[in-house]
């Protein structure tokens, strides 16, 4: 008689999180008042930090922040107590939050938890034998010389790539205020168009920024000032000088407005909206920012295996079936990582290298493994991009019968 044992595979979305941005762990005057760790929200999406931990070598809750609301490209700082009056440089930014925290200046890393104690970012430095597991990312930054910061500049899930030594809190405080003259002239005998705005969604830059939104067409707001008697009023949306959008701009007194829609999947970079009044014409710019963002088409895969022997599940392109689709619904092309937990039950386990996952229906597979590993896939975005996401497993002749069950997670980086 065949004996079965059932499998259960977890498959969880990895979004994209705060971010450590910037550890000062040696700072000149002090090691009790002059530390401090930022984190910074990259999405386009507030994110909710209550509760959020930093795990250190000396504490595994050295600091547990406050209640927040992080807004999208905002920054928080952590610093350590009395940090107001003790920090290296007067001219550094105030915290927004100040609790005692330890941090070592040699061999040491950190850790950013959710309020679920799950590791979302780590950052370490010196050797990485001598940092404890999950405080790094990869292989550790440099050590920095007393004074100096670890800053991110790219997120690539390797620290010696990802954060550079860098004089603390440069290029992160200038806030470019938008100032206005609206100037209004009436000219009887033609149309005019005095001013055109598009409703910026990144005030932290001079240039004015439109987040995409995963999966969803975005509606651009316009408003403009049109004077005369204008038979015709049209927005464009042009990119490389092909229209991509048009509409008709509704009137209200002198102010006509409009929403332009912009796809999801609309390749980032710099646009124009053209506005037409009569003969009269006026634009303006924009940066249509890019957007990484995947989505599954199931979370939950059960399934029988018998011992010895190999179990194939197949993904496909069918988002309406039970096997497992992938779907790029941001604008960026896109590499994809894999990794997993080994398969457990109240009993036994199953180490995670005896599955496999394919990205191309098996003609190429690669085994999982407990560490984050991607595969060069260059994932295209588009209104229906799809790639299968395929399962073979082996299951050893030892197993004990039971239930067992596995964790995959599945992220998305820059191509």
């Amino acid at each position: 008689m065949k004996k079965y044992i059932l499998l259960i595979l977890l498959i969880p979305t990895v979004l994209a999180d705060i971010e450590i941005a910037e550890v000062l762990y040696d700072p000149i005057n002090t090691e009790t008042g002059g530390e401090a760790i930022r984190l910074y929200n990259p999405t386009q999406q507030p994110i909710d930090i209550s509760n959020y931990i930093i795990k250190t070598e000396s504490s595994a809750t050295d600091a547990t922040l406050p209640n927040r609301i992080l807004l999208p490209r905002d920054f928080f700082l952590i610093a350590d107590l009395n940090w107001s009056k003790l920090k290296d440089n007067a001219t550094f930014p105030n915290a927004d939050y100040e609790e005692a925290i330890t941090l070592a200046n040699t061999n040491a890393g950190i850790a950013l938890l959710n309020a679920n104690n799950e590791i979302i970012d780590a950052i370490g430095w010196g050797d990485p034998t001598q940092i404890t597991i999950g405080l790094f990312q990869g292989t550790p930054a440099i050590q920095v010389k007393e004074g100096n910061s670890l800053k991110r500049i790219s997120s690539t899930n390797d620290n010696s790539n990802d954060f550079i030594e860098n004089y603390p809190f440069q290029g992160t405080e200038t806030k470019q205020e938008e100032n206005q003259i609206q100037l209004n002239a009436h000219v009887s005998s033609s149309t005019q168009i005095n001013s055109l705005s598009i409703a910026d969604e990144d005030l932290m830059t001079p240039e004015i920024q439109i987040f995409p939104k995963p999966k969803e067409q975005k509606l651009i707001q316009i408003t403009t000032n049109i004077t005369g008697d204008a038979t015709t009023t049209l927005a464009f949306l042009i990119k490389d000088q092909q229209i991509l959008a048009t509409i008709n701009l509704t009137k209200n007194n002198e102010i006509y407005e409009g929403y332009l829609p912009i796809n999801f999947y609309d390749a980032p970079g710099n646009y124009t909206i053209k506005i037409q009044a009569d003969t009269k014409i006026r634009e303006q710019q924009f940066t249509y920012l890019p957007l990484i963002a995947i989505e599954l088409d199931i979370n939950n895969l059960n399934f029988e295996v018998i011992k010895g022997k190999i179990t194939t599940l197949d993904g496909d392109l069918d988002t309406t079936t039970n096997k497992t689709t992938i779907k790029n619904i941001g604008n960026t092309n896109i590499n994809l990582g894999l990794s997993a937990t080994n398969f457990i039950s109240s009993t036994s386990e199953i180490a995670i290298n005896n599955l496999n996952y394919s990205l191309d229906t098996f003609i190429t597979e690669k085994q999982l493994s407990t560490q984050l590993e991607f595969s060069t896939v260059a994932f295209k975005p588009g209104e229906n991009s799809l790639l299968p996401l395929s399962f073979k497993m082996y299951t050893p002749e030892t197993t004990l019968e039971g239930d067992y069950t596995s964790t995959i997670s599945v992220t998305g980086v820059t191509a």
